[in-house]
């Protein structure tokens, strides 16, 4: 109420009112194709170590599948089916946020 009040008899304070009242426009800098082009790479050399990583666990998978049935070790074909059920999923959820 007396806030109201000083806003009606001082000018001062009226034009500061109104400048908080008004909103703030900051231009924002403009991206560079340079920069569009630095994140097309990392993403990109992210996919491909992605992909390297998974083909890597796939062949591990398949060496632990065939040690466990050569050595009589179900651990191993146990650990190698469980590390290619993993690296499918993992393979699947990378593809579909690719999109």
């Amino acid at each position: 109420m007396e806030v109201e009040q000083h806003l009606k008899e001082c000018d001062d304070c009226r034009s500061d009112y109104e400048k908080m009242k008004s909103p703030v426009n900051i231009p924002l800098p403009p991206t560079t194709d340079k920069e569009v082009d630095f994140l097309k790479k990392v993403r990109r050399k992210a996919w491909c170590i992605a992909a390297c990583l998974f083909v890597i666990g796939i062949l591990i998978g398949i060496a632990g599948i065939y040690i466990g049935e050569t050595d009589d070790a179900p651990g191993a074909a146990l650990i190698g089916i469980l590390v290619m059920i993993g690296l499918v999923v993992f393979g699947v959820r990378a593809a579909w946020r690719r999109r």
